[in-house]
Parts: C-alpha cells; structure tokens; sequence
C-alpha cells in the first residue's frame, strides 16, 4: 500500500491535519498501529461539499492476506491544569 484516499470534510473551518493510521484488526476492532499516514493538503469544508484528501504512508509495513483497518483521527487537543 502507498497511500490512501479519504472522503472528507471539516465543519469548523479550521484546517488542522487529520492523523491517519493502518491498523489490524482485532476481533472486528481496530488494533495496532502497523504504519502512519500523513494527511497531504488540507481538508476542504463540507460548506463546499467536502473532498478527496490523500493520504501518504510514512512508516512502512508488509500487509499480507487479510483484514485491516483504515483510521482517521484528529490530534487530541492539550489541556491545561
């Protein structure tokens, strides 16, 4: 796998890059991480109908024969004490 392709949009109107992710799958669950991906571009707003967002493999990994996920998340934000 080299990249991926992702139907997307954002509502807030801010950009900030989507971390994506190759996971196995565990009893029907996401598992580990097998590679990271990172977003190329930014995330057009669903105002405009959202769009196809690519995403790069950073990490490799060798996917053999069955089944994986296909994870998008955005960053946690911090928080303060």
């Amino acid at each position: 796998m080299a990249d991926a392709v992702l139907a997307m949009g954002n509502f807030q109107g801010t950009n900030t890059p989507v971390n994506g992710f190759i996971e196995s799958d565990s009893g029907g669950l996401p598992g580990n991480v097998l590679s990271t991906l990172t977003q190329v571009g930014t995330i057009p707003p669903f105002s405009s109908g959202g769009g196809l967002v690519t995403y790069t493999r950073t990490t490799g990994c060798n996917l053999g024969a069955g089944n994986y996920w296909l994870v998008a998340m955005e960053p946690m934000p911090l928080r303060s004490r």
